[in-house]
């Protein structure tokens, strides 16, 4: 298997979109928080409009120096995005989504090998995830990230019913 991560470019907006609408209709359906599969084909199905893939390739064009919105492609064929930002104060590991079929493959180390490349590792590295997406949570783990304890809520408008993703923040400590 031949993985190779580049910088997104604008004629990928299509294929990102995709990979978006596959991983969060397959990541984060949720009984228990009210969040149906339907739920969020109905909300997430605007993903694959002419109007969303332009603002995705506005985005790609308007990155700046401390941004990187990246592809993961599986043997040319595009598998998984990832956006990273340096803040001030801190690393942002924004995302990284991966196909379902292609999880637990070492895709996702291989985003954040780059992601270390990229980033200030003298700071600290955070992210948010869903507090019920065991999977990714066990992989940032085995990436040294700890639960900081700090929950919120992510309200999506548009749903049919209210839904609500509980959210949790994780951090790596820099090395000084």
């Amino acid at each position: 298997m031949d993985i190779h991560i580049r910088n997104a470019e604008e004629k990928d907006a299509e294929t990102i979109q995709k990979v978006f609408y596959k991983t969060w209709i397959a990541t984060y359906p949720n009984e228990e928080n009210g969040i149906s599969r339907s739920d969020l084909e109905h909300r997430f199905h605007s993903l694959l409009s002419e109007e969303k893939i332009h603002n995705v390739r506005k985005l790609i064009r308007e990155l700046d120096s401390t941004m990187r919105f990246l592809v993961i492609e599986v043997d040319g064929q595009i598998v998984g995005v990832s956006f990273l930002e340096k803040e001030k104060d801190h690393n942002r590991f924004q995302s990284v989504y991966i196909l379902p079929e292609y999880q637990g493959q070492g895709i996702g180390k291989k985003a954040w090998e780059y992601a270390v490349s990229f980033f200030d590792m003298t700071k600290d590295t955070v992210l948010d995830v869903v507090t019920y997406n065991k999977k990714a949570i066990s992989f940032y783990t085995k990436l040294g990230f700890v639960d900081t304890e700090k929950r919120f809520s992510e309200y999506k408008e548009g749903m049919e019913k209210v839904a609500i993703r509980p959210m949790m923040e994780m951090r790596l400590s820099g090395k000084n």
